[in-house]
């Protein structure tokens, strides 16, 4: 699962859990450390050499698989935001030849004042913490500042929309499917299913009044903001008011995701 912040993607994971063989947790850092390996690999001799190349590819999938060790569940769903880019999608050739990463996503201005509103409400988040990050002589209201800083180049938000762009490119749009955040929570069976269709696995017969999501327990030490990525227990249509943003930061990130138009319209 890849896709944007603030998307739904907790939500969609703590739906698809009702399933008893599909397992889908928090964010992992696993391309990181998958890549982390696979640079290694091409480095190494004997590998150059074409000493047992079968050998190295099975050791990135037996990593795969005991990363996940205790999970006992015929399905994983793997999250990290940075699944699509192209580095990670050839490693992930590597390693089947039936890829699929599911993106949530969202309109850009709803994502920023989700953001903003819990950052307004926690001193001490992570957005205000890399505000020193933000250049001298930068004289914009808070509020800008936190989004001008989440829409750094550097920043992860940008990696996030950085990784779903490669659905653009043919020989990769069949590996994405797109989950639109007011998709999901305004017709969930009709998203969930086309999950389903998209996976090609056996459907499920979910409740969307019973939903239930275990946050990690360090989570405040890492965001500075309690219950970050809580679910509700019943799904209802919500739209995130985008009145908190400023006309500086509607009219500089507005059109941030308009090169998605040819795959859905945001």
């Amino acid at each position: 699962m890849a896709g944007l912040p603030r998307s739904g993607s907790t939500l969609l994971s703590s739906i698809l859990n009702q399933n008893p063989d599909i397992y889908s947790g928090s964010h992992t850092d696993f391309p990181k450390m998958m890549m982390g390996l696979y640079h290694e690999t091409q480095r190494s001799e004997s590998f150059a050499s074409g000493y047992n190349p079968e050998g190295y590819v099975n050791l990135m999938r037996q990593v795969l698989n005991n990363f996940y060790f205790n999970i006992d569940k015929k399905y994983v769903i793997d999250k990290n935001r940075t699944w699509g880019t192209i580095d990670n999608i050839k490693l992930l050739d590597l390693l089947s030849e039936d890829v699929k990463i599911i993106c949530p996503v969202r309109p850009i201005l709803e994502i920023l004042a989700s953001f903003v509103k819990l950052a307004s409400k926690n001193p001490n988040n992570f957005i205000d913490k890399k505000l020193g990050d933000i250049p001298a002589g930068y004289y914009r209201p808070i509020n800008d500042a936190r989004c001008d800083t989440l829409m750094a180049d550097n920043d992860s938000l940008q990696h996030s929309i950085f990784s779903i762009s490669t659905a653009l490119l043919p020989e990769h749009r069949h590996k994405f499917h797109f989950v639109e955040y007011k998709d999901l929570v305004s017709n969930p069976d009709q998203s969930i299913n086309e999950i389903y269709d998209f996976l090609d696995i056996p459907k499920f017969k979910h409740n969307f009044n019973n939903l239930k999501w275990k946050e990690m327990p360090n989570e405040f030490n890492v965001f500075g903001i309690p219950n970050m990525h809580s679910v509700r227990s019943t799904l209802k249509p919500s739209q995130t008011d985008t009145s908190i943003l400023s006309d500086y930061t509607k009219g500089k990130y507005a059109n941030t995701l308009d090169f998605l138009n040819p795959i859905l319209k945001l």
